[in-house]
């Protein structure tokens, strides 16, 4: 949950089989004759517990150092380009297709199976590979997690939600399980269940920056800014380099209107390499873009992209993908507008059935509404707009404030089809989640489109 996008984090269908690891009391055996190697798997495997992405590389990239054909350390390395180009796809798949499985133990054995049918499309294969397993060995942690994981990203929470209570009933240090418990207790609407279990996590916890920081995106979708900025900072004193509590605490000032603290953020997180390229990168354009977008100079919004490089490389999900849809329609260029939402089509097509085929239908039924607000056909946005809404899950705080303001741009719209009833009972649903963000729309400080308001009919 960790990833700037509003949209799906990359989809994984191992569902954090070797990303989410803990410090067992009793170690699973790996394959290796190097007790040094191993000793830095398992240092890896604590690091991404706490969500401690570049440690646990530090320590894989020994481990294959002191091991070479240490089948697991590569592996979890190149794991994460399960979700990464069709290039790194293919330098995976073949590193999978050359493993020999008979060298390795049964838990092994069904990692890098269900990679492998992952890489070669058979969604199905993988989910037999891990029903086989669980079968026979039920309180495997690792498949439970994996299990767990990938239940919840189908949306099938209720099921998800069994399968972790069971995993922190089997194996009562792995904390991180509180983590997926509290987001999908946000991802149900309820919030409080949700500070329940981040709080439980950071109790347990208490040295790690993860349960601040979760806990801090649910103040942050919910309106307690201030509190959501304490969680943010006891992150990062915990652990300096820990990149989304700089993404979040910017994103929570922009909420506050505090545009300079939110590019101090910005420059903080770029100190040391405390963010990877990447997101550094689309931290820098959201926040270069948002003062413009919010005072509705949509072509100083493409300009400043344009200039910026924002406008290159984007993803149909990122956020920069639709401020700038929003900004081609709202300066007329409905070709653009047009070109986004064709994009966001195409990928539409391609995930379907996949766990983020929601996030994408809340986007393109978005990208279309943005191009018929901007034509002034109001009564057909506003259809696009509760369509958007009803796709869209509070799938952390990033999703979950991204179908919050579509639900502010559905009350902008009704509002400028002189329906200003029906937008304040779409405000008032607004307001019982995040009270601030409700009043900074009806105060007139923040208006997502900038749309005339008209009489009521």
């Amino acid at each position: 949950m960790k990833r700037w996008v509003i949209g799906a984090a990359a989809v994984i269908v191992l569902g954090g089989v070797a990303v989410l690891m803990v410090s067992l009391e009793h170690r699973p055996e790996w394959t290796t004759r190097s007790p040094q190697a191993l000793a830095e798997l398992n240092a890896a495997m604590d690091a991404q517990m706490k969500v401690y992405a570049s440690d646990a590389k530090r320590h894989l990239r020994r481990a294959l150092s002191l091991d070479p054909h240490f089948v697991m350390a590569r592996f979890l390395l190149d794991e994460e380009t399960l979700s990464g180009t069709p290039a790194q796809r293919k330098r995976l798949k073949k590193f999978v297709e050359s493993i020999d499985l008979n060298r390795l133990n049964p838990r092994e054995r069904f990692m890098i199976g269900m990679a492998k049918a992952s890489l070669e499309g058979h969604r199905s294969e993988a989910d037999r590979i891990l029903d086989r397993y669980l079968a026979k060995h039920p309180d495997d942690p690792f498949a439970l997690n994996a299990k767990g994981g990938i239940l919840w990203r189908r949306g099938k929470l209720d099921e998800a939600k069994e399968v972790f209570l069971r995993l922190v009933k089997v194996a009562p240090n792995w904390v991180i399980a509180y983590n997926q418990l509290g987001y999908i207790a946000m991802e149900e609407g309820r919030f409080a269940t949700s500070e329940d279990y981040f709080k439980t996590y950071g109790f347990i916890a208490p040295d790690q920056a993860n349960p601040h920081d979760s806990l801090g995106e649910l103040y942050m979708l919910t309106g307690r800014y201030e509190q959501a900025l304490k969680e943010f900072d006891r992150a990062i004193t915990i652990k300096p380099d820990f990149c989304a509590s700089y993404v979040h605490m910017a994103l929570t000032h922009l909420l506050m209107g505090q545009l300079d603290r939110a590019r101090a953020d910005t420059a903080a997180a770029s100190k040391d390499e405390h963010c990877p390229s990447h997101e550094l990168a689309m931290l820098r354009c959201f926040v270069a873009l948002w003062p413009l977008e919010t005072a509705h100079r949509w072509r100083d919004v493409l300009r400043t992209a344009h200039a910026s490089g924002c406008d290159t490389g984007i993803s149909p999900l990122g956020s920069t993908a639709v401020t700038l849809d929003r900004a081609t329609a709202f300066s007329g260029d409905i070709e653009a507008a047009k070109g986004f939402e064709g994009r966001a089509a195409q990928m539409l097509e391609k995930v379907k059935g996949s766990p983020i085929e929601c996030l994408v239908r809340g986007v393109v039924a978005h990208m279309k509404a943005m191009r018929l607000d901007a034509g002034g056909r109001y009564e057909e946005a506003a259809t696009q707009l509760r369509a958007a809404d009803t796709a869209l899950p509070y799938r952390g705080a990033s999703n979950g404030l991204f179908k919050l303001v579509t639900r502010l741009e559905l009350a902008e719209t009704l509002q400028a089809a002189g329906r200003s009833a029906d937008a304040e009972r779409v405000i008032a649903r607004v307001r019982a989640v995040n009270p601030a963000l409700a009043r900074a729309f009806t105060s007139g400080r923040w208006r997502p489109l900038g749309l005339p308001a008209r009489p009521e009919k």
